[in-house]
């Protein structure tokens, strides 16, 4: 069980190269971006977060306690489980029953690119992403990009 727990969420971190969804699969992808609330997807995306955190080449940059980890993991696994037994219970037993356990990865990457927009739709993460262009040599960088055609091919 914790192995098809693990193959239906990893994708929402969207690790895997995006795949053609079955009709079932992109069914249930569809049902759980409309039933899920907006505090569902705001779930989705701490979970990314949190997970992310793991990674430790950023870790040092999101600490976050084990109690953190696991409160936010246990939010997660209740919204899967709404997902997947309640709001989209026709749609889930669809999917598995003629598309198998890819169809739950094609459903929860696409839930995952839904949530993970709500990431870049703040104010503040679009002007934080910018952050990196007061760094940057702009009369080089022009320089370069509208140099003479001769110049560019030396």
């Amino acid at each position: 069980m914790r192995k098809l727990a693990f193959s239906l969420l990893l994708p929402i971190v969207m690790l895997a190269p995006a795949a053609q969804a079955g009709t079932y699969g992109e069914a249930l992808g569809k049902c759980m971006v409309e039933r899920s609330t907006d505090a569902d997807k705001q779930q989705l995306v701490e979970w990314i977060f949190s997970a992310l955190a793991y990674n430790p080449r950023i870790s040092q940059y999101a600490r976050m306690s084990p109690e953190q980890h696991a409160q936010i993991d246990a939010r997660l696994a209740a919204l899967v489980e709404k997902l997947l037994t309640d709001y989209c219970k026709d749609e889930a037993s669809k999917a598995f029953r003629y598309e198998g356990s890819t169809a739950f990865s094609d459903a929860f990457e696409m839930l995952g690119q839904v949530a993970g927009r709500q990431i870049f739709d703040s104010p503040d993460v679009a002007k934080g992403v910018m952050n990196f262009t007061h760094f940057i040599d702009l009369p080089k960088l022009q320089e370069t990009l509208v140099a003479p055609k001769d110049a560019v091919s030396k």
